[in-house]
C-alpha cells in the first residue's frame, strides 16, 4: 500500500470527527498530510520468528484491564516485523481455508508499521514546532518593546504638532490683525503673552504618555485655561498701544462696551484682528478665559502732509522692526529667567526621620536624631543646590545678555545707515494743507486775501515777480517768526559714537522753505559746510523730523538735533531700490482706509492743477499726455541735431537741407521759446551755409 493509497482513504469516526460532525476539518490545508508528505516511507520485510509459546502466555483480559501499555510494547516489534510462516518452537500448521486469517494478520502488521512512522514523523514535527515557537516569541517580545518605543515616539511627535498647531493658529491670528489693521502693525507685538504661554508650554516636562484615540485628530489650544469652578468670569489681559498690559475680570455676559468704560479715553477692542462692537458680548465672540486683546485709540489722526506720507510709512515700518525685536528679546530674557528659576527635583539620601510623634523608641530601638545639628536636613542640601544652579544660570544669561546686546546694536547701526534722508518739498509761503478735490467746473483764480491751496510753483524767468505783501501780511508773518535750537552733532556711517560740537541759533521767518532754513543753519556753521550734510532729528527718539511743523515743535521742546555728516553720501541705488520694494510690498495692505482716501483725493488735486496748467488761462496750451509725450521725443530728437552740428566740421548743401527738413519736422506746434531758440540755430546754419558758399566760390 502506498502513500497516496492511504490518503484517499475516509478518516475513521473518533470524539473529534463523526458523531454528527463532518467527516473533514473546517481547515483547508491538510498540516498532518503536508508533514507527512515531506518524509518518505516505505514497508520494510517480515524477518522476525514469532515465539508461539510468549504469545499464548499473554494475559489479554489483565492488559486490557490494567492498561498494560508496557506488556503490548514488548511485543509490539515481533508482532509488526514477524513472519507468520516462521515459528521458532512450531510451525502454525495453517490450512488453506486460513489465507482470510493470513490476510488480516498481514493487514494488522501494514497497519502498525505505517503508524509507527506517523508517530515518529509527529514527533519530529512536534520538535520542529517547538523551535519555531520559542524564536517567535522571541520576535513578538521583541516586536512589542519596539511597538512601545514607537507608540510613545507617536504621542510625544502628537504633543508636538498640537502645539505647533496651536502656535501656527496664533500667527495666523496676528497676520490677520496686521492685515486687517495696518495702521496698528507696530502694536502686534503685544500679543507676546500667547506666544509666552506657548513657549513655557513647549518647556513644561512631558507627562505620562496615554492612549492615542481618534478623537485627537483636532489640536487643543496649548495654553490651558483653569475650569470656571461654577461662577461666571473672564479673565482678560488688555495690551495698548504703548506695551502695558492690564488684567481684568467680568462676567461672561459682559459686553465690549463695559470692558471699555474701564478703560480711560475713547478707545476700541481688536480680537484676533476683528474690532468687537460695544453692544457684542464677549463670551459670544469666541473671547474665552485668558485670551489677550488690543486696545487701539478711536481719535482721530493728524493729517499728514501730502509730500511726506512715503516717509512716514517707513518710519512706521522701521518702528515696527525694532518694537518686534525688541519684543524678541524680551521674551527670550523671561524664558532665560524661567529656566534659571525652575527648581530641578532632586532625591536627598540620608538617615530616616522618626515622622511617629506617638511610638515609644525607647523599646524597639533608637531612631536617628532630629536635631538639625546633628543630622543634615533636606531643605539645607536644596538651598544650597538651588544657590549652584541660581549662580550658574545667572553667569549663562549675563552672557547671552551681552550677546543680544551686540546684536541689537548692531542691529540699530545697520537701520540708522538704511534710513533713507527726509524728503524736502520746494514750496511757496503759503502753508501747504491736504490738496482738496475741485470742481469739475474751471476754477476760478483765488483772492489774495483768501488762502488759497497749494500750487507746486516751478521757477519761470518769464513769469513777473509777485507783488510785495501788504502792512497787515507783514504783521502777521513776523508775529509767525520763531527761534531755532539745536544741538550740532557729527556722525559717520562708518563710526558708531557720534560728537557733540555745540548748539546754535537761527532766526526762522514766516516765509522761510526748508531749503532756506538748511542753508541759514549751514551758513551759521561754516561756509563749507553743505545744507545737503545736515539732517534734523529728535535727540530722544533720534526720528528724522521732515516738516517744518515738527521741527519747530522739536525745538520748543529742546529736543532737536542737526546731525552733521563728515562725508556727504547720496543715496545709493540699492536703498532707492529697497524704498521701492518696501513700498511695492506693503500696497493696498499697509494704507488704511483714511490713508487711501487721502490718496485720492492727492491724485484728483494733481489731475486738476495739471488741467488748470494746461488750460488757456494760463497761456499754456491744452495738451494730452500722448502730444506731451510726442513734444518729448522732438526735444529730443533737436538735442541731437544741435549736437550733431556743433560737431561737425563744415557744412555742405546736403547737410543744410538735411537740418532745415529736420528743424521743419520739429517746430511744429513748439512754445515761443522753444522756436526761438530753433530760429537762432537756423540761422547758425544759413550763416555757416553762406560762409560755405564763399569759400567754394573761384578767386
Amino acid at each position: 500500500m502506498s502513500c497516496d493509497e492511504s490518503s484517499s482513504i475516509p478518516p475513521l469516526e473518533s470524539k473529534y470527527v463523526g458523531h454528527g460532525a463532518p467527516n473533514s476539518l473546517e481547515d483547508q490545508r491538510d498540516c498532518a498530510g503536508d508533514l507527512l508528505a515531506s518524509r518518505s516511507f516505505y514497508f520494510a520485510e517480515r524477518y522476525k520468528a514469532i515465539d508461539l509459546e510468549v504469545i499464548a502466555s499473554v494475559d489479554l483480559e489483565r492488559i486490557q484491564r490494567e492498561v498494560d501499555i508496557e506488556a503490548l510494547q514488548q511485543h509490539l516489534e515481533v508482532l509488526t516485523y514477524g513472519d507468520i510462516s516462521k515459528s521458532v518452537t512450531r510451525p502454525l500448521g495453517l490450512t488453506p481455508g486460513d489465507a482470510a486469517f493470513v490476510k488480516i494478520f498481514r493487514l494488522a502488521q501494514l497497519t502498525i508499521e505505517y503508524l509507527l512512522n506517523v508517530q515518529d514523523v509527529l514527533a519530529e514535527g512536534l520538535e520542529r514546532s517547538k523551535t519555531k515557537c520559542r524564536s517567535a516569541h522571541e520576535r513578538i517580545q521583541r516586536y512589542k518593546f519596539k511597538i512601545k518605543e514607537h507608540d510613545a515616539r507617536l504621542h510625544a511627535l502628537k504633543a508636538e504638532t498640537k502645539a505647533k498647531r496651536a502656535a501656527m493658529r496664533t500667527y495666523e491670528s496676528l497676520l490677520a490683525n496686521a492685515k486687517r489693521c495696518p495702521s496698528s502693525s507696530r502694536d502686534m507685538h503685544h500679543h507676546s503673552g500667547v506666544h509666552r504661554a506657548t513657549r513655557e508650554k513647549l518647556r513644561a516636562p512631558p507627562s505620562e504618555p496615554s492612549e492615542p484615540s481618534d478623537e485627537d485628530e483636532e489640536p487643543r489650544v496649548v495654553v490651558e485655561r483653569p475650569a470656571r469652578q461654577g461662577r461666571a468670569e473672564l479673565t482678560l489681559y488688555l495690551s495698548s498701544t504703548t506695551g502695558a498690559c492690564t488684567r481684568h475680570v467680568v462676567g461672561f455676559d459682559a459686553t465690549a462696551g463695559d470692558l471699555c468704560a474701564r478703560l480711560p479715553g475713547d478707545v476700541r477692542l481688536v480680537h484676533r484682528g476683528q474690532e468687537l462692537a460695544p453692544d457684542v458680548v464677549l463670551a459670544s465672540t469666541g473671547v474665552e478665559h485668558g485670551d489677550t486683546l488690543l486696545v487701539l485709540s478711536c481719535e482721530p489722526s493728524k493729517p499728514v502732509s501730502d509730500g511726506d506720507f512715503l516717509d512716514r510709512r517707513i518710519a512706521e515700518l522701521e518702528a515696527s522692526i525694532r518694537s518686534e525685536m525688541a519684543v524678541q528679546l524680551q521674551t527670550q530674557l523671561s524664558s532665560l529667567r524661567s529656566t534659571a528659576s525652575r527648581e530641578t527635583p532632586r532625591c536627598f539620601a540620608g538617615p530616616l526621620e522618626d515622622d511617629d510623634d506617638d511610638y515609644d523608641d525607647d523599646d524597639c530601638g533608637r531612631m536617628p536624631p532630629r536635631n538639625d545639628d546633628e543630622t543634615p536636613r533636606a531643605a539645607d542640601a536644596r538651598e544650597a543646590s538651588t544657590t549652584e544652579n541660581r549662580e550658574e544660570a545667572e553667569r549663562r544669561l549675563r552672557e547671552q545678555m551681552e550677546r543680544l546686546e551686540q546684536r541689537m546694536v548692531a542691529l540699530v547701526d545697520k537701520l540708522q545707515q538704511q534710513q533713507p534722508p527726509p524728503m524736502v518739498v520746494k514750496t511757496t509761503s503759503r502753508s501747504v494743507n491736504t490738496l482738496e478735490t475741485p470742481p469739475a467746473q474751471p476754477v476760478a483764480p483765488p483772492q489774495r486775501d483768501e488762502e488759497a491751496p497749494p500750487v507746486l510753483e516751478f521757477e519761470d524767468e518769464s513769469r513777473p515777480a509777485s507783488r510785495p505783501a501788504s502792512p497787515k501780511h507783514q504783521e502777521e508773518a513776523a508775529a509767525l517768526s520763531w527761534t531755532l535750537r539745536c544741538v550740532l552733532v557729527e556722525f559717520d556711517d562708518d563710526d558708531d559714537e557720534d560728537g557733540v560740537l555745540s548748539e546754535v541759533e537761527v532766526e526762522v521767518e514766516a516765509d522761510d522753505a526748508a531749503e532756506d532754513l538748511l542753508e541759514a543753519v549751514a551758513s551759521e556753521i561754516d561756509s563749507s559746510v553743505e545744507p545737503e550734510r545736515l539732517r534734523f532729528k529728535r535727540r530722544s527718539t533720534g526720528l528724522d523730523l521732515g516738516t517744518i511743523a515738527d521741527l519747530r515743535n522739536a525745538s520748543d521742546a529742546g529736543d532737536c538735533a542737526c546731525e552733521v555728516s563728515r562725508r556727504a553720501k547720496p543715496a545709493s541705488e540699492a536703498r532707492a531700490s529697497e524704498l521701492a520694494e518696501i513700498r511695492r510690498c506693503a500696497g493696498e495692505i499697509a494704507r488704511s482706509p483714511e490713508a487711501r482716501v487721502r490718496a485720492a483725493r492727492i491724485e484728483d488735486g494733481v489731475s486738476a492743477r495739471q488741467a488748470r496748467w494746461r488750460s488757456r488761462g494760463d497761456g499754456l496750451s491744452s495738451l494730452s499726455q500722448a502730444e506731451v509725450a510726442k513734444l518729448e521725443v522732438r526735444v529730443e530728437a533737436l538735442a541731437s541735431l544741435v549736437e550733431a552740428v556743433d560737431k561737425c566740421p563744415g557744412l555742405d548743401e546736403d547737410m543744410v537741407s538735411r537740418v532745415r527738413r529736420d528743424l521743419s519736422a520739429v517746430c511744429d506746434g513748439l512754445p515761443s521759446s522753444v522756436s526761438r531758440a530753433i530760429a537762432r540755430l537756423e540761422a547758425a546754419v544759413e550763416e555757416r551755409a553762406e560762409l560755405l558758399t564763399e569759400l567754394r566760390r573761384p578767386l
